[in-house]
């Protein structure tokens, strides 16, 4: 394949006078102040700084276990009734079949 010319530049086209012309400066930017980026410091409380035998109330912790496990035994409760239930109505279907 032939390589192609080169596309000549095209030519600045002239500018008529327009009401709404502006003046481009080579550096829009230089009247403005730099900003220098500051330096952002966070307070907190450090977590480690108390030993973790303080931090922890055993009995509170214990009870809200057993809570947990009372809720937990008492679901599955509930949904052993619903399944033994849904096997009687199962063999109900049966039967009709």
């Amino acid at each position: 394949p032939a390589a192609a010319a080169p596309v000549a530049a095209a030519a600045p086209m002239a500018v008529e006078s327009s009401p709404f012309a502006i003046d481009v400066e080579e550096d829009p930017f230089a009247h403005m102040a730099i900003v220098e980026p500051q330096e952002v410091h966070v307070e907190f409380d450090d977590p480690f700084a108390t030993p973790a035998t303080e931090l922890h109330d055993v009995d509170a912790e214990r009870q809200e276990l057993q809570s947990m496990l009372a809720n937990a035994r008492a679901i599955v409760a509930s949904l052993e009734d619903a399944l033994a239930r849904a096997r009687e109505n199962e063999r109900a279907i049966a039967a009709k079949l």
